[in-house]
């Protein structure tokens, strides 16, 4: 299995809201957004704490399974996003 990344949490937000669906449900306790995502008439609902400078895999990975996004998925999106950062910057 490739290596998972640490992310920033804006950047994972990101990620999940472009491409897997999840929308903000609105402010939770102090620096905790609400997130939710709809999968077949069900709803899965996550915590992301806003103001840490990254995420470690631990973290990131308890996130995805609480949305049910699969790891490899995720890391598809991620990896085919980050090859265009990098042709951006060429």
């Amino acid at each position: 299995m490739p290596k998972f990344p640490v992310l920033e949490p804006k950047e994972l937000v990101q990620i999940l809201e472009k491409h897997f669906g999840v929308i903000s449900t609105g402010r939770g306790k102090g620096s905790h957004r609400v997130y939710k995502r709809v999968l077949h008439g069900e709803t899965y609902i996550t915590v992301i704490q806003t103001n840490v400078t990254e995420y470690r895999v631990d973290q990131t990975t308890t996130i995805l399974e609480q949305l049910r996004i699969p790891k490899q998925e995720f890391l598809k999106v991620y990896n085919s996003q980050k090859s265009k950062g990098k042709r951006k910057a060429e």
